[in-house]
């Protein structure tokens, strides 16, 4: 008997196990049932990557082929969801952000503003400026309070 002829009266897709891996890239999928069905296979090519990778025992999605023709179609893998797992960046050597008039940086109540004609300000609750060797404050004229 046909396997196309025992699914005849089954629409829509069936689970089933890849049997086979043939060279042509032709698939052999067993599905389940009294009889079980065997079907030679394709497999559904989607934009995000050139093909599934399968191996034999893989639990499969398969569309069974409609009368008349000869390959059933699998679409995807049966298996657990998977999160995708962002991989760290790498944090550059060097940043550089450029802006033609004015650049700000502001998390919560603190800023700094960077303005072209050469004005910085640095704005916040408290302020703290350290350093390990010599901290110089240089200017034409130097306000403290």
């Amino acid at each position: 008997m046909n396997p196309t002829d025992i699914l005849a009266n089954t629409q829509g897709a069936r689970m089933g196990s890849v049997i086979e891996l043939a060279e042509g890239g032709e698939v052999g999928v067993v599905l389940p049932g009294q009889p079980p069905v065997r079907l030679r296979c394709q497999v559904l090519q989607t934009s995000d990557r050139a093909t599934l990778t399968l191996a034999l025992g893989a639990r499969v999605l398969v569309l069974p082929p409609p009368a008349g023709e000869t390959f059933g179609v699998i679409l995807g893998l049966l298996a657990p969801y998977h999160a995708p797992v962002e991989e760290p960046k790498p944090v550059p050597e060097r940043l550089e952000l450029v802006a033609q008039q004015e650049l700000e940086l502001s998390c919560g109540e603190s800023s700094i503003h960077l303005h072209a004609d050469g004005r910085v300000i640095v704005k916040g609750q408290d302020i703290l400026s350290r350093a390990r060797r010599t901290q110089k404050i240089r200017g034409g004229t130097v306000h403290i309070n």
